[in-house]
């Protein structure tokens, strides 16, 4: 069956690469331009530039013009919250060139891309011949694996951020990307931990934090509770020797990261909001108590994201729209931006579906270890997702 889901896997990527395209490098522009960037703010497609050239000179730190409102200013100097990894992206084209800074956003989003459908696709026959194990792939089952790789990588939030080619966009999609990938790697080392399977997992979880704090934070956390899977003997006797060496890989992630927050904030862990330009410049210090994360705005974003009439249907294509209203906080709390948005549920269906069934059918009794060490992976990937629900700034 390898043979044939590579043939649906790669109708379903080639398929999904037509609308994809089309809406990173022109979104009817009438001009195909793979340099496209959000608007005419080039800041706001800069960042990363900026941060790769500061990178070369040996040190974090920013001129002010180059991140703008977004800026944080620690003891004297200019630094930006943004992850170091698409900034070493760019450093092989940095050290000849300065010609394409600010541009470069739409290339790392099709890269980011790439890698998402890459990851997906390996992940989904992972998990297939762990709970099929060598069932015949039958054309029914390979039709839904292509449509589920095609819903992902085009009927999903990744077309939203290839409409927008900035550095929040750049982001996001590397996070999803690198996300993908380390849990393909680490659901490898549940199945059958080898050193190289190890040093994949280490080397995608330490990138992943690098990208973005709450995605790597984690496949941080999955990384030790992987680590504690073994030590207590849930996965055999044989492997609780991978014990300390995963933890160890995990532990490694979290203090590089660490290390640059230190360097940056002087702060072994995130970064001082109080510091930052727009957080003074807009008062947000008296909104709230100053504090970006809450429980209390569970209610409000739970509203935005779940309830499943947040969409509008519309005359015009593509005929769903982002609802007109902004989003009303509910139970007496303040949101530092209000905007339309769109619920997941009309928004992703399939994928919604898809993913809410799984999860029931992940903590089914009966399961074989193996399977069970997907609840695992599910954790992991509900710490990552439990940021957006507590955050106050809804989009």
């Amino acid at each position: 069956g390898v043979r044939r889901f590579k043939a649906a896997v790669a109708v379903a990527i080639a398929a999904a690469g037509i609308p994809y395209l089309w809406v990173l490098f022109d979104l009817w522009s009438g001009t195909v331009n793979p340099l496209r960037t959000n608007g005419s703010d080039i800041t706001s497609s800069s960042v990363y530039d900026a941060q790769a050239s500061a990178i070369l000179h040996g040190h974090l730190s920013l001129p002010g013009g180059a991140i703008g409102f977004e800026a944080f200013v620690h003891d004297g100097r200019n630094y930006t919250y943004f992850g170091i990894f698409p900034s070493l992206l760019r450093l092989p084209i940095l050290v000849f060139s300065h010609g394409l800074d600010g541009r470069l956003t739409p290339l790392s989003l099709l890269a980011a891309w790439c890698v998402t459908a890459l990851f997906c696709s390996l992940l989904l026959w992972r998990i297939r011949r762990l709970i099929r194990a060598d069932a015949p792939l039958g054309w029914a089952e390979v039709g839904s694996y292509g449509l589920i790789i095609f819903s992902i990588l085009a009927g999903s939030v990744l077309m939203f951020l290839a409409s927008e080619p900035d550095v929040y966009s750049e982001d996001l999609a590397w996070s999803v990307a690198l996300t993908c990938g380390s849990l393909f790697t680490l659901l490898g080392m549940v199945e059958r931990p080898t050193w190289a399977r190890l040093a994949a997992s280490g080397l995608l979880v330490l990138l992943t934090n690098l990208n973005r704090g709450s995605s790597g934070y984690a496949c941080i956390l999955a990384t030790f509770l992987i680590a504690a899977w073994f030590a207590l003997g849930r996965a055999g006797t044989n492997y609780r020797r991978w014990a300390l060496p995963v933890a160890l890989s995990g532990l490694l992630a979290l203090l590089v990261g660490s290390a640059i927050d230190l360097a940056k904030f002087d702060l072994l862990f995130g970064f001082p909001a109080s510091q930052q330009i727009l957080f003074k410049a807009f008062g947000l210090s008296k909104i709230n108590g100053g504090r970006y994360f809450s429980l209390r705005f569970l209610p409000s974003t739970l509203q935005s994201y779940v309830n499943p009439i947040n969409l509008r249907l519309s005359s015009v294509f593509p005929y769903l729209m982002l609802p007109d209203d902004p989003t009303h906080p509910i139970a007496h709390t303040t949101l530092f931006q209000r905007a339309p948005t769109a619920g997941v549920v009309p928004s992703m269906p399939l994928l919604f579906a898809a993913g809410f069934w799984g999860v029931i059918t992940s903590f089914l009794p009966g399961r074989q270890a193996v399977v069970r060490s997907l609840r695992i992976l599910l954790v992991g990937a509900a710490a990552g997702a439990a940021p957006a629900m507590i955050f106050g700034w809804v989009l």
